[in-house]
């Protein structure tokens, strides 16, 4: 499965710059977030299994430290939906169209955006594949940049500190730090199971 190969990728390089190169270790956990968020065309990128990861390999570390990476990460989310955003909104459109998609449902799609946009940019932050896509959607659908970023600040702090801090304050338990590899596994399919239930919902509804 590709987000957990990914995870686990990314898991022998932080684990092996942790101790001596943390500065870069940050450095590639902000370029992953932002990348994962701002191209819609990249939703496989992990996510949040990747902060757990950091959290855990940065345990060591001072609370105010942590804290500071929560901020960095957090800019990053935020920086990236604002891109795709902005990708959706100025030529998402065109993209969709040359790629035959009806018209009339970019229209649909601008109706929900104006109607239940708000709950969607901040739920989707904690869905994969629908995170990446969403504000990429919210900006084609012309949702008000106000709004979009209201909720894409509120959702990308709220993301990025739950399961960073998570990893922070459980990553120093014995059982944790023997099975990382298995909590990263763990959080990805949790993760996945919104997005799986609704697609099994959509199906149900397509067969009646």
């Amino acid at each position: 499965m590709i987000f957990t190969n990914l995870t686990l990728y990314f898991e022998s390089i932080l684990h092996s710059l942790s101790a001596e190169h943390r500065i870069l270790a940050y450095l590639i956990l902000f370029c992953v977030i932002f990348f994962e968020t701002g191209l819609f065309f990249v939703p496989f990128l992990p996510g949040d299994s990747l902060f757990f990861l950091a959290g855990a390999l940065f345990s060591s570390v001072s609370f105010t430290e942590i804290i500071c990476l929560c901020i960095l990460i957090s800019i990053a989310a935020i920086l990236g939906d604002l891109l795709n955003y902005a990708i959706g909104r100025f030529i998402g459109k065109e993209i969709l169209l040359r790629h035959w998609i009806n018209s009339r449902y970019l229209e649909k799609t601008h109706q929900y955006f104006a109607e239940y946009g708000e709950r969607t940019v901040l739920l989707a932050r904690f869905v994969p594949v629908v995170r990446t896509l969403t504000p990429f959607v919210a900006g084609v659908g012309k949702m008000k940049l106000r709004d979009f970023m209201k909720y894409n600040i509120l959702g990308g702090v709220i993301w990025v500190f739950i399961f960073l801090l998570a990893g922070y304050f459980f990553g120093n338990i014995p059982f944790v730090q023997q099975n990382l590899s298995s909590f990263m596994i763990g959080i990805i399919f949790i993760s996945i199971i919104p997005l799986a239930y609704f697609i099994f919902g959509e199906l149900k509804k397509k067969a009646r």
